[in-house]
């Protein structure tokens, strides 16, 4: 039995796919702010979950900074200039806040790590972002260094009060300023707020018991600060208030924050068995859909007893439960539109769940897999839960309360997996939904399923791996449960799959020895079949080598120029990826490098180039082993001028395809003659190639040029055990060019 949506809720679902693409990276988050938030490592104070933090802010937006040569963080950025990135985030921010401390620690060698955060916060110069938004403002290192008085704590919370608000109770903390220095110091002292509108508290919300107080040398004085949350009317929500002293050429402030707490109520949450008793095993799910500030929130509280109590802003949730008895029955009760206006109880009872099953047309196949999958998507946030097992028998489901009604999309769907030999049925239900189901059944006739003949091919011997597939209905994410049957590679199949209102997503996964992981994967990209019509599907058969299909390509837009290209495609297109690949890549301009990187193209990084026009190379290289003795290495050089552009432009790059007949294992017979063709894809495809020169080497270092003729050549393949490796020089008609290298195409035997 399998679940997904984590235990307690929380947006998430299944783990999301590998990359299909080996000359891609990942992409690092951007920062859109001034200055990156650089908190101290101690917690400032906390009540009733409201913490007021940042401590303090810091320049982080394109800060460059010294690297080190070829260093992990160099690669993944750029060096721009050698020696040099420009990066953005706290991880730019926090070196401001430490250098700061490290020169106020030179000036006060005596000072422990507390007299420096607070002399930080003291000195720092707020920007009117607010409380929780900058803390005390951003680092002045200056104005720190002449600092004598300190607040402790540098940050004050006070409890939340809970709805209604006629009862609250004035609370009063006390706030303590610390001498440094060696002389007293007066300090004149004032109290404002702010609400949660962002216009002025009222003056009696956070109220002083001194409006002036002497701080003795080397002592402290304490103040008592009042939070009074009566005042605030009608308006609910986090009011923040600064406390500033002045006094003797210096200022302290210090942040507080008190929350009024918005219409709320409690609602208690019961999770029954099918036997009536209250569930002892069960996922709950409980996640804010519209209302003050509870979009998207997670409100899920998990117990043993079958009861859980939440409190819960005024608002329209969704409610959920997987509910599973002793003998492994899992029930999915779902409340899609729960509505909160008062204390209530609900009752999530799997007595009301009806079961689900869907009827394939081969009734000599066996069942091996069955789900039931559902995603919410709202401007917020997004989940998705689900239940799985080998068959239906113990899967049951019902909706209760009213339909989905919310801005998003409620989406939900049935897949089920059946094996007969080395045929596969697979089967895909399911659509955008204002109502969940209670129970689902389905007959699956055969007219109303694709054939997809599928040839899963292996170049390394005794390799095992299988069938995956993933339906892709539009606007949804759908489930990513690709469950498949293990067999020995390779090998050839037929996989049948239901076509309505779906496209699929086919794919091979080779597995390590052990059987524990794929190790190397090849798919097709998404896939629009007909009902009753029958398809080829080779997944995993060379040659490899680079693709240039939808989106892939160099393009550049203004002075930013991006890559996207994949170097390890199949002979029929299809994406393929290793652990074990390792890529490089490398830009120059004019013969001088720009930037070398892993991720150079990865399809979401850019680089930035002059404006000028200029003669660039770009050089890749992929290289593959382990799971694979065919290709080792993927090399290719592009050469191509550009300048700046008004907007988004292809470049001028192109790849080359060598489709020769292999068999699944990638081989050729030995010492007999093949016919390769060859096309040329990209922007010297067609008419605009000016010349093609393809080579042949039987040892990766000798190379003969062969004779191209009606789009292919013949290669004399060497002895069993040896391989042809291929190259190709490309010119298109504006002088653009590639040389594309593919050591150990194939091999013979």
């Amino acid at each position: 039995m399998t679940r997904w949506g984590p235990p307690g809720g929380g947006p998430g679902g299944p783990p999301p796919p590998r990359p299909p693409s080996a000359w891609r990276g990942g992409r690092g988050g951007a920062v859109d702010a001034n200055d990156a938030v650089a908190s101290f490592s101690s917690r400032g104070p906390t009540a009733d979950n409201l913490v007021v933090k940042p401590d303090i802010t810091a320049p982080g937006v394109d800060i460059t900074a010294a690297v080190a040569p070829d260093s992990a963080i160099a690669r993944e950025y750029g060096e721009q200039p050698p020696g040099y990135a420009t990066i953005s985030g706290t991880s730019m921010a926090t070196p401001h806040v430490a250098g700061a401390a490290a020169l106020l620690k030179q000036q006060h060698p005596g000072w422990k790590s507390a007299e420096l955060k607070a002399a930080l916060v003291a000195g720092a110069r707020p920007v009117g972002a607010g409380a929780f938004a900058e803390g005390g403002g951003r680092v002045d290192v200056a104005a720190a260094i002449g600092q004598t008085v300190v607040s402790e704590p540098t940050a004050v919370a006070f409890a939340r009060q809970s709805y209604p608000h006629a009862d609250d109770a004035p609370v009063t903390k006390q706030l303590t300023y610390r001498n440094l220095g060696s002389e007293p110091v007066a300090l004149d002292l004032s109290a404002a707020g702010v609400g949660p509108d962002g216009k002025p508290a009222p003056a009696d919300m956070f109220t002083l018991d001194a409006q002036r107080l002497t701080v003795p040398a080397n002592g402290t004085a304490t103040v008592g600060l009042t939070a009074d949350t009566r005042p605030g009317g009608d308006l609910d929500g986090v009011y923040t208030g600064t406390v500033t002293a002045r006094g003797t050429g210096q200022t302290v402030r210090t942040t507080a924050a008190v929350e009024r707490e918005i219409e709320t109520y409690d609602v208690t949450v019961r999770h029954l068995g099918t036997d009536g008793e209250p569930a002892t095993d069960y996922w709950p799910s409980l996640f804010g859909l519209t209302g003050l500030g509870v979009a998207g929130h997670d409100y899920s509280t998990a117990s043993r007893t079958g009861t859980y109590t939440a409190r819960l802003p005024k608002g329209v949730y969704f409610l959920d439960a997987i509910i599973t008895d002793e003998d492994g029955t899992d029930s999915r009760i779902t409340a899609p539109h729960f509505e909160v206006t008062g204390n209530t109880t609900v009752t999530l009872d799997a007595r009301t769940a009806k079961p689900m099953d869907i009827t394939g047309p081969d009734p000599a196949a066996e069942r091996v897999y069955a789900e039931m999958f559902t995603e919410l998507t709202t401007p917020e946030f997004n989940t998705s839960t689900g239940i799985a097992d080998q068959s239906f028998a113990k899967l049951r489901s019902a909706q209760l309360g009213p339909d989905f009604s919310t801005e998003g999309t409620l989406y939900q769907e049935f897949n089920a997996l059946d094996i007969n030999d080395t045929k596969e049925y697979r089967f895909s239900y399911g659509g955008k939904v204002t109502r969940l189901a209670t129970g689902f059944a389905r007959t699956a006739k055969q007219a109303e399923m694709a054939d997809i003949s599928t040839a899963l091919g292996a170049t390394v011997a005794d390799k095992q791996g299988m069938v995956v597939a993933r339906a892709i209905v539009p606007d949804v994410f759908g489930s990513i449960i690709t469950a498949g049957v293990m067999r020995p590679l390779p090998v050839a199949t037929t996989t049948y799959v239901t076509t309505e209102g779906n496209d699929w997503v086919i794919g091979l996964d080779q597995y390590d020895d052990t059987g524990s992981y794929p190790e190397l994967s090849h798919g097709t990209g998404i896939q629009h079949y007909e009902a009753g019509r029958s398809y080829g599907r080779d997944l995993g058969v060379g040659v490899f080598g680079p693709g240039l299909e939808a989106i892939e390509g160099v393009s550049r837009n203004g002075d930013s120029l991006t890559g996207c290209l994949t170097p390890l495609r199949d002979s029929t297109g299809n994406w393929s990826y290793a652990y074990e690949d390792t890529l490089t890549a490398t830009l120059y301009r004019d013969g001088v490098e720009v930037a070398s990187t892993p991720d150079l193209l990865g399809c979401w990084n850019a680089v930035t180039v002059p404006a000028e026009p200029g003669d660039f190379r770009l050089t890749a290289t992929a290289t593959r082993g382990g799971p694979s003795a065919a290709p080792t290495e993927v090399s290719a050089a592009w050469t191509f001028t550009s300048g700046h552009t008004t907007a988004e432009e292809a470049l001028p790059v192109s790849v080359v395809r060598f489709t020769p007949r292999l068999g699944l294992d990638s081989t050729a017979e030995a010492g007999a003659v093949t016919r390769v063709p060859v096309s040329v894809l990209g922007a010297a495809a067609g008419k605009n190639l000016k010349s093609l020169t393809v080579e042949v080497s039987h040892d990766g270092k000798t190379w003969t040029k062969a004779k191209v003729a009606k789009g292919a050549f013949l290669v004399r393949n060497p002895a069993a055990g040896q391989s042809v490796s291929l190259r190709a020089v490309v010119v298109d008609k504006q002088g653009n060019t590639l040389t594309q290298t593919i050591l150990h195409a194939y091999r013979t035997k």
